[in-house]
């Protein structure tokens, strides 16, 4: 039985309520029923979408609630609204334009009961999916327990697939809103590095969908997190990724000739 399991997901969400429904409607398939719903909205301007949507799903699920942010702050303050906000002992944070397949949940609980020692997070296998409803990626990295060189070399946990232990996400703090991109990938990293362990759910659960709107990763906000990120983290780089300490000089290379010559 999971009647001893909750879980608080967590959505912030952006003048994109035709995502979000889409969303929403993937939640409220989930096989494993034992969670609430926070979705937090950054300000959108179309506000009155958003209240009507949030009527509709008032009544779809036994918990949820919509909350709406007077000031534009961005997503990762969001999530640490949504953490706050949560009543369970775990969290899963999910953008609107992000979808999971029925079992998700499932899968993780799943791994959850099992007898563990300091597990942290646990994530799904995710697929990226084009426009076209083409698979353009295949995230199936595995890498369980104390993963520290692994999580040095890239961020292998999919953010709309990750199931978060709320109080080692409390401990470390949670999402540092500095931080302009790679906000997920630090936060898994001061997680793993004070000592909490990964699982992988081997189950393709989670949808990442590619679109022409704006995404930080095709910003220069995505080299400016990358170098913040190196720099936060140079010592845990030089331990256990040390010639990755040239990728971070070219980055800085890089972001100073964007700069002066831009």
């Amino acid at each position: 039985m999971d009647d001893d399991i909750y879980i608080t997901i967590v959505v912030p969400t952006f003048k994109r309520t035709d995502y979000l429904e889409r969303l929403l409607n993937s939640i409220k398939n989930q096989t494993f029923k034992n969670y609430e719903v926070i979705v937090v909205d950054d300000a959108s301007p179309n506000s009155e979408e958003y209240l009507e949507l949030s009527k509709r799903f008032e009544v779809v699920f036994d918990d949820f609630r919509y909350v709406r942010k007077t000031l534009n702050s961005g997503a990762p303050n969001s999530r640490n609204l949504g953490a706050k906000l949560s009543k369970y002992s775990w969290l899963s944070f999910v953008d609107d334009d992000d979808e999971w397949l029925p079992d998700k949940l499932l899968n993780q609980i799943k791994i959850i009961r099992e007898p563990q020692t300091h597990l942290g997070i646990v994530y799904s296998w995710t697929d990226a999916i084009d426009q076209k409803g083409q698979v353009v990626h295949k995230y199936r990295d595995v890498c369980e327990g104390f993963c520290m060189r692994e999580i040095m070399s890239s961020c292998f946990i999919p953010s709309p697939s990750v199931l978060v232990k709320k109080s080692a996400f409390n401990l470390v703090g949670g999402f540092d809103e500095k931080m302009p991109s790679c906000q997920d990938w630090d936060t898994w990293v001061r997680i793993i590095f004070f000592g909490y362990a990964v699982e992988c759910s081997r189950t393709v659960d989670v949808i990442y969908h590619k679109h022409d709107g704006p995404t930080i990763g095709t910003s220069s906000k995505s080299l400016s997190g990358y170098i913040r990120f190196y720099r936060k983290h140079i010592f845990k780089l030089l331990v256990y990724k040390p010639r990755f300490v040239v990728r971070w000089f070219k980055l800085e290379v890089k972001n100073f000739y964007r700069l002066v010559f831009k």
